[in-house]
């Protein structure tokens, strides 16, 4: 990992073992290196278990802040560095003032400042061998590393493993540091190869893109990033053994048939990658590229069958002297995601607009991150009112003013958040924030306040408990909140899911089955999900006044809904006619334009305080 702002990659810590004495040297070395991951220095502690996983522990931190903290949790045997070591699972809390979990170590972290935390723990083949804790002065404050965090941590586990198995007598003895170095060299071995196939894997990989970017000729360079064409199609049909020998038989056919200077590496599943230290001297990146999808497009028996496989392959060489191979990596597989939407076995370079594009979204995921962290996702809110007009519920819609690009769409700023794996995070946002103003809200009838939820589902861990906690803390009354879900999500939820909902529902929270008609589901699956609200997607809507099919669909779900006990709200009602024709039907909620657009958090409070709507628009 190469220090921010710096074009230096640093050693190895597996050579870092090698040079430090003790291994409390060794740990202030990997705090050294994990303190500038963030923008700015991190508090952070990193605590070696002792035999069998028990104290003692070897603690070190990065500052005196964190060492109190790290400390205080040894003493009282309880806290999130400690439940990361038992679990093996990240342990995070954006808001320590609101923790109800270790309340001996959330009372001193109240007392020195810290509001919020996260601790990753550092795996080695399943076990737990060392966590690393970061610590923040501010709520939301370690979410925004917390990747890069758990890809560091990723990265030294191996070496803190090794590191802790030498006392301080093997490190200054002669005869055993030849032991010390042949065990290191077989850790890192197995650290950046393939179990499987024994090629090079994602670390080493990279590893192998650091050497050659930093010390060969840049623009020689290439990437080519591979994806076998229906591969699940050979594990369902002939089982995951025969899937992992056509893995073995394509490995062999890689590492004997690509010229000198290219690397293969076998980084996921289905999923290869070629590095080339010189792509000129293979005759450009169009000769390699084909011979590559030659050598992955072959018939292989297999078991008793001839299995013809073939590969999407996508190609990038440095484009502009900052390119890391990071980048190269990622322009690659968008490369190779545009030959795999041309058909099987197509290839395809990255060119200069997707890098651009790929550049963007990265940034934005950075920008988003950030954004979440800090409270700088606004949430404006669009009424929902009964036939007289009166507002009945609001539903949360994101904006983001990016200072760069003004305000982002909705739907732009829930592909960013796909892209980062930040939808989670990004409704757990919403929620609390939505949540906490809408218990601020006038009116002597309380609306409800409607989030969509899009990552943190039914069937995610803990979600029921995360639900409580958060409706708990925000004071309202449990009937006012509704959670939108759509349908096709909805309908794939196990039964474990749909008892967790039920048990919600059981509190007075609701469910609404968001965007009805335009999912995957069925009648008979519905019903047997605990939702109270049925929202009609607005294409049925809009063409209400010219076509007929969607007039007698909006007509029939008004009447199921009503059967099945569902209230029924008609969303992107957006004309009187709409509205008057909905009315007849016996819609008993609308959402739309034609009441309100969504509207900043002071402008509805206003609204709000009349509690109707004086007269409907006409």
């Amino acid at each position: 990992m190469a220090v921010p702002g710096s074009d230096t990659v640093p050693a190895p810590l597996s050579d870092m073992i090698l040079s430090t004495d003790t291994l409390e040297d060794f740990l202030d070395e990997v705090l050294s290196r994990v303190a500038g991951v963030g923008s700015g220095a991190l508090s952070c502690g990193l605590t070696v278990p002792g035999a069998e996983g028990r104290a003692p522990f070897t603690s070190r931190a990065s500052d005196a802040f964190a060492a109190g903290l790290d400390e205080v949790q040894q003493v009282v045997g309880d806290g999130p560095c400690l439940q990361a070591l038992r679990t093996g699972e990240i342990v995070t809390s954006d808001s320590l003032g609101h923790e109800s979990r270790w309340w001996e170590f959330v009372q001193h972290a109240a007392d020195v400042g810290a509001r919020s935390v996260m601790s990753v723990p550092l795996l080695v083949r399943g076990s737990v061998i060392a966590s690393l804790t970061v610590y923040d002065r501010s709520e939301g404050g370690t979410a925004s590393v917390l990747p890069r965090v758990a890809m560091f941590a990723e990265e030294a586990a191996g070496a803190v493993a090794i590191a802790a198995k030498l006392d301080q007598h093997l490190r200054t003895s002669a005869d055993l540091r030849v032991a010390r170095t042949r065990e290191v060299n077989e850790w890192h071995q197995q650290a950046t190869h393939d179990e499987l196939t024994g090629l090079p894997n994602r670390r080493g990989i990279r590893e192998l893109l650091d050497g050659l970017l930093a010390n060969g000729i840049r623009a020689q360079v290439a990437v080519l990033y591979c994806d076998l064409d229906n591969f699940k199609r050979v594990n369902d049909g002939l089982g995951h053994e025969a899937g992992d020998e056509l893995l073995l038989a394509l490995a062999h056919r890689l590492s004997t048939g690509l010229p000198a200077g290219c690397t293969p590496a076998h980084i996921s599943g289905d999923e290869f990658v070629i590095v080339c230290s010189d792509v000129d001297a293979v005759g450009g990146l169009d000769a390699l590229t084909e011979e590559v999808s030659d050598l992955l497009r072959a018939a292989i028996p297999l078991r008793g069958h001839v299995v013809l496989v073939s590969a999407a392959v996508g190609a990038a060489v440095v484009n502009e002297p900052g390119t890391t191979g990071d980048d190269l990596l990622r322009f690659a597989d968008a490369a190779m995601f545009e030959a795999k939407d041309a058909g099987p076995g197509q290839v395809s370079h990255a060119h200069p607009a997707l890098m651009t594009t790929i550049n963007r979204q990265l940034h934005l995921e950075t920008d988003l991150r950030d954004a979440i962290a800090h409270s700088d996702v606004e949430l404006h809110y669009q009424p929902i009112v009964d036939g007289a007009g009166t507002i009945v519920m609001a539903e949360a819609l994101l904006r983001w003013r990016h200072l760069e690009h003004g305000v982002l769409a909705p739907d732009l700023v829930l592909e960013v958040a796909e892209g980062g794996d930040l939808v989670r995070d990004l409704d757990r946002y919403v929620l609390r924030r939505a949540l906490s103003e809408a218990a601020t809200w006038p009116s002597p009838r309380p609306a409800g306040i409607a989030i969509n939820l899009s990552g943190l589902l039914p069937d995610t861990e803990h979600f029921a408990d995360e639900l409580t906690d958060v409706i708990n803390d925000s004071g309202l009354a449990w009937p006012r909140v509704v959670l939108e879900i759509t349908e096709t999500p909805l309908a794939g939820l196990t039964d474990r899911a749909c008892d967790s909902m039920g048990q919600l529902a059981e509190k007075g929270l609701r469910f609404a089955v968001d965007d009805f008609g335009t999912g995957y589901s069925s009648l008979s699956r519905l019903k047997d999900i605990p939702t109270q609200l049925i929202k009609i997607d607005r294409h049925f809507i809009a063409g209400m006044a010219t076509d007929h099919t969607d007039r007698a669909l909006v007509e029939a779900v008004i009447g199921m809904a009503r059967a099945t006990g569902h209230t029924c709200i008609a969303e992107g009602v957006e004309t009187a006619a709409q509205f008057d024709q909905l009315d007849r039907l016996g819609c008993q909620a609308y959402q739309g334009w034609y009441f309100s657009p969504p509207l900043p958090a002071a402008d509805f409070r206003t609204l709000l305080s009349r509690g109707t709507l004086a007269t409907l628009p006409q």
